[in-house]
C-alpha cells in the first residue's frame, strides 16, 4: 500500500491529480478533511473499513494526516511505501502566507485563521517570526496557530511519531539533536522523496517506483498574489531559514543544488 503525505503548499495537488490518473477510484483513498490529525482516528477509521469490499482493492491512499496511518499499518504488519514532496522552506513560508492571507474570509480551517490574525494584527511575514520566537507550540494560541512557519514540514512528518509541543522556535544553528535524529530515522525508515522545485523528476522518480503510466499534469493550487524568492530582500529569506534550518537541512538532503526561480 502507498501513503502520499500530502504537506501543504509542496505542489501536492498537482501530484494529487497525477494519482487519479493512475489509480481506479476504488483503488484510491482520499481521506483529505479537518479532525483527521491523530493515529487513534487512523486506528479506528482503518479497523471500521470491510475487508474484501473496502481495505483489499486500495492501492493508495492519500491525504494532509494520511502518515498517521504509519504506527495503524505497523501494528498489522501490512507492508506499506509512504511518499511526499518537500519544498524551499522560504519559498513554502512565503505561499502559506499569502495563502492565508487569501482565505482569511471564506476558509473556517486553519489557513483562514491564520489568515485572520495576520489581518487583524497587520503582520508581515518577518512579524511572525520577530514576535513569536522564542516559544513553542505551547506557548500561546498564537504560537499554536502559527506553528507550520517554524520547521513546518519537519514538524509535520514528525508528528505520529513523537510530540513536537517543544520544538522550539528558535533561529540556527539548530542544535536539538533528539528532533534531528527522529526525524531523520523517520526519513530512511519509511518515506520516499521529491522536491516541489523537481516536480517532473520527481513524478518520474515516483512512476518508476510505483508503475504510474500516465504523468501528465498542471500546476494547481497556485497562490498568484505571491512574490517569488528572488523578489525578496536578503534579510528576508535569511530570517526565514534561520527559524528553518532543520527543514533547510531536510529540503537540501534532495535537493542538492540551488535551481533558478
Amino acid at each position: 500500500m502507498l501513503i502520499f503525505h500530502h504537506i501543504g503548499k509542496t505542489g501536492g495537488t498537482s501530484l494529487r491529480n497525477i494519482l487519479k490518473r493512475n489509480y481506479q477510484p476504488h483503488e484510491l483513498l482520499e481521506l483529505y478533511g479537518p479532525n483527521r490529525g491523530s493515529i487513534e482516528w487512523y486506528r479506528n477509521y482503518y479497523h471500521a473499513l470491510n475487508h474484501a469490499t473496502q481495505k483489499s482493492p486500495i492501492k493508495c491512499i492519500a491525504a494532509h494526516t494520511a502518515h498517521f496511518l504509519i504506527p495503524v499499518l505497523e501494528e498489522l504488519a501490512h507492508p506499506f511505501q509512504v511518499f511526499c514532496l518537500l519544498r524551499d522552506p522560504v519559498d513554502r513560508a512565503i505561499s502559506w502566507y499569502h495563502f492565508a492571507l487569501s482565505m482569511a474570509e471564506t476558509d473556517q480551517g486553519s489557513a483562514g485563521q491564520v489568515g485572520r490574525v495576520l489581518k487583524q494584527r497587520n503582520w508581515s511575514v518577518e512579524d511572525i517570526y520577530l514576535n513569536l520566537s522564542g516559544g513553542n507550540e505551547n506557548s500561546s494560541e498564537q504560537h499554536k496557530l502559527f506553528r507550520f512557519f517554524f520547521n513546518g514540514q519537519a514538524r509535520v512528518i514528525l508528528a505520529p511519531h513523537v510530540s513536537t509541543t517543544e520544538l522550539k522556535y528558535v533561529s540556527t544553528p539548530f542544535n536539538d539533536r533528539f528532533y534531528e535524529a527522529k526525524l531523520w530515522k523517520i526519513i530512511q525508515q519509511y518515506y520516499t522523496v521529491g522536491t516541489q522545485e523537481r516536480f517532473k523528476e520527481s513524478v518520474d522518480d515516483f512512476a518508476r517506483q510505483f508503475g504510474w503510466r500516465d504523468l501528465t499534469y498542471i500546476k494547481e493550487n497556485v497562490t498568484q498574489t505571491r512574490p517569488k524568492i528572488s523578489e525578496l530582500s536578503e534579510e528576508i529569506t535569511t530570517l526565514i531559514r534561520s527559524y528553518n534550518d532543520l527543514d533547510v537541512k531536510l529540503h537540501n538532503c534532495y535537493q542538492p543544488s540551488r535551481l533558478p526561480i
